[in-house]
C-alpha cells in the first residue's frame, strides 16, 4: 500500500486556507473560492476551487487538478508525490501506518459536529448561541453527534429543525416540508420595536448579525424565500444582503419576486459585503471582529441602494447573453455552465459547461407548429438556432446540438432537458413568440417575404436560408 493510499489529504489539508494564502482576489462562496490564477498573468478571476475536495480549474487556461498537482506546480517539484511528501510534513503527519487504523472500517454518512465546533468557526460565543440562537448539540439515529439548528414560528414554537454535519453537511428533520419558516421568527416582536430588518441568506449570517446587535431574519437558501412570508416583513424596511456570485443574483430576484407578488407595502434595499471583498456577513465577523464589523455593517445599511419593487430585475447572468431569464428553481446558469442544486452536495452540481438559453418561441403562421430558439455560450460569443420543440425537449435528440459545439452528451442530455423544461416554465411570460413562414412570397395580413414582412421569421432549413438572406435591394 502506497502512502497516498494510506493517508486521506483531503482530512488533513486546510484548503481554504491553503488556497486564500496564495490566490489574489479570493471570494469565498458556499464552498467554491475564485480568484486570479497564480500560474499565468490573470486579469479576471478565471481560477476556482472546491474548498472541499481541493479540485481546482482555470477556465482560462483550460488546467484542472487536484491540491496535490496544485501544489506541485506552484511550487516546481518534479512529482505530486514529492508534493504528497511537502505537505505531510507540513501538517505534521505521519506516514508510518498504523495496525489498529487498517482494521477499523471507514465510516459511512456524515461526519460528527457540535456546538463547540460550530462556536469556534464562526466566532460567536457558544452561551449567546444556546440562549439567544437556540442552538444545542443532540445525536442522530447511528449516534453521530450533530447541531441542531430549530426553526421557531412568531410564538415561539419549534415548527422543524436543521442538522448540520461535518464539512458543512446540512439535513432538514424527516416531515419539514410546508414547515421551514424564516429563520429568527421567534424574534419579530423585537425587530418591529426597531422597525428595520437584514434579510439574509443562511442562519449563519442571522446569528452573526444578531451577536453584532443588528436585526435580522434568514431565508435557509436562495430559492426558498415564498410570497406568503412577504406578510411577516410588514411594516419594515428590510435590507436585503446580496453576496457577490450568481447565488446572491438569485437570491435577490427570489426575494424581491416574492414582495412584490406577496404584496409587500414597504420599502426594500440591497446591499453587500462585496465592497469589504468578503462573502458575508459571517465571514466579516470572522475577519474583522464584532464591533469593526457590526460598525461596517451599519454604515453599509445607511448607503443601500433602494429597489424599484414595482418593476422586475432580472440580473444578467451571463455576459452579453441575448436575453434575461429568471433562473429556475433548483437550478443555476452562469458564465461556468449549467449546474444542479443537490441536497446531498455543498456546491451546485455542473452538468454541462455550455450556458444554454431560450429566446424565443417561433409560430408557423401556416401550420401552427411551434420551433424554439435556443442560444449557447461557446469561444466567447453566442450561437444561435432553430429547433422543434420535440428535438429540444427530449434527451435522445437533443444532443444533436452538440454538432454546433453545444456541450450536450448523451450522459448529460436528460438533466439538460429537465432544465430547460424548467428554464420555459419559469419565464413563460418573458420568453416572446414570434410569427413564422416557411414559405416566400405573400403572407397574412397583406405582408410579402422577403421584404415587407414586418416582425415575420423565415422558418426553412439552412440552405433556403443562405439564399433568401442574398435577396436585397439594389440600384
Amino acid at each position: 500500500m502506497t502512502a497516498n493510499e494510506q493517508i486521506d489529504i483531503d482530512r488533513v489539508v486546510d484548503y481554504e486556507a491553503e488556497y486564500s494564502a496564495v490566490i489574489e482576489d479570493a471570494i469565498i462562496s458556499n464552498g467554491q473560492l475564485t480568484g486570479k490564477c497564480p500560474f499565468h498573468d490573470d486579469g479576471k478571476r478565471s481560477f476556482s476551487a472546491n474548498l472541499t475536495t481541493g479540485q481546482w480549474k482555470c477556465f482560462a487556461e483550460g488546467k484542472d487538478g487536484n491540491y496535490l498537482d496544485f501544489y506541485k506546480e506552484l511550487h516546481n517539484l518534479n512529482t505530486t508525490g514529492d508534493a504528497y511528501k511537502e505537505i505531510l510534513v507540513k501538517y505534521g503527519v505521519s506516514t508510518e501506518p498504523k495496525a489498529k487504523a487498517r482494521k477499523e472500517a471507514v465510516p459511512e454518512g456524515p461526519g460528527p459536529y457540535d456546538l463547540k465546533q460550530y462556536s469556534f468557526e464562526k466566532k460567536i460565543p457558544e452561551e449567546f448561541l444556546k440562549k439567544s440562537c437556540k442552538l444545542s448539540t443532540a445525536k442522530d439515529k447511528d449516534g453521530t453527534p450533530y447541531l441542531k439548528i430549530p426553526y421557531l414560528n412568531f410564538a415561539g414554537e419549534e415548527t422543524t429543525y436543521r442538522k448540520r454535519f461535518a464539512n458543512k453537511n446540512f439535513r432538514w428533520r424527516y416531515g419539514s416540508s410546508g414547515k421551514i419558516c424564516l429563520y429568527g421568527e421567534w424574534e419579530l416582536e423585537r425587530i418591529r420595536q426597531v422597525g428595520y430588518v437584514v434579510l439574509v441568506e443562511g442562519e449563519s449570517d442571522t446569528q452573526s448579525l444578531w451577536f453584532m446587535g443588528i436585526p435580522a431574519l434568514g431565508v435557509p437558501g436562495a430559492d426558498m424565500f415564498k410570497p406568503h412570508q412577504a406578510g411577516v416583513l410588514q411594516d419594515l424596511r428590510v435590507y436585503i444582503h446580496k453576496e457577490p456570485d450568481a447565488g446572491g443574483d438569485v437570491f435577490l430576484q427570489k426575494v424581491c419576486n416574492g414582495l412584490r407578488e406577496g404584496g409587500f407595502l414597504g420599502e426594500a434595499y440591497v446591499w453587500s459585503c462585496d465592497r469589504f471583498k468578503l462573502k458575508d456577513p459571517s465571514e466579516l465577523l470572522i475577519k474583522r471582529g464584532k464591533d469593526e464589523a457590526g460598525k461596517l455593517i451599519k454604515q453599509s445599511l445607511r448607503s443601500a441602494k433602494k429597489v424599484d419593487l414595482d418593476h422586475e430585475q432580472i440580473p444578467e447572468a451571463v455576459s452579453g447573453a441575448p436575453i434575461r431569464l429568471r433562473q429556475p428553481e433548483h437550478w443555476r446558469i452562469s458564465e461556468h455552465g449549467i449546474s444542479k442544486i443537490v441536497k446531498a452536495e455543498v456546491d451546485p452540481v455542473v452538468i454541462c459547461r455550455t450556458p444554454i438559453l431560450l429566446t424565443r418561441r417561433l409560430k408557423n403562421t401556416q401550420t401552427d407548429e411551434e420551433k424554439i430558439e435556443v442560444a449557447f455560450k461557446r469561444d466567447g460569443r453566442w450561437i444561435h438556432t432553430t429547433a422543434p420543440r420535440t428535438l429540444v425537449f427530449t434527451s435522445r435528440s437533443i444532443t444533436e446540438l452538440a454538432n454546433l459545439g453545444c456541450t450536450i452528451t448523451s450522459e448529460n442530455a436528460k438533466d439538460v432537458v429537465r432544465y430547460l423544461e424548467a428554464l420555459e416554465a419559469e419565464n413563460f411570460d418573458i420568453i416572446p413568440v414570434a410569427e413564422a413562414t416557411s414559405t416566400l412570397g405573400w403572407q397574412p395580413a397583406k405582408r410579402f417575404y422577403p421584404g415587407f414582412s414586418g416582425d415575420l421569421v423565415l422558418d426553412v432549413d439552412q440552405s433556403c436560408k443562405n439564399i433568401v438572406s442574398a435577396y436585397s435591394q439594389g440600384g
